[in-house]
């Protein structure tokens, strides 16, 4: 696999219908298969002397935002990195509050 020389990482946000879809990609080497396996089955990899703790954490706060109305992905992208997507419910805010 040839990855750029440069890091670079991508975030991009498409609203879709009722949905907001973020993508965040790198040009990194890929999550190990290992690592990829847990997190597709939302084992988010947290440690108990604190490492590796923002997927979970991240997954956590969706969750108490959201419900079950988002999703959280991660995938390897050919040659390119890793990807994460995440899929939110559109909700106009209205101050601090949905």
């Amino acid at each position: 696999m040839v990855l750029q020389s440069v890091p670079f990482i991508e975030i991009s946000k498409v609203h879709e219908g009722s949905q907001i879809h973020f993508c965040i990609w790198d040009t990194g080497n890929g999550y190990s298969e290992k690592v990829l396996a847990r997190l597709q089955t939302q084992n988010m990899l947290s440690q108990s002397d604190g490492h590796n703790i923002g997927t979970k954490n991240i997954f956590q706060r969706l969750h108490l935002m959201f419900g079950d109305s988002f999703s959280m992905t991660f995938t390897n992208r050919p040659g390119a990195g890793a990807q994460v997507d995440i899929v939110i419910p559109f909700q106009i805010y209205k101050g601090d509050r949905i």
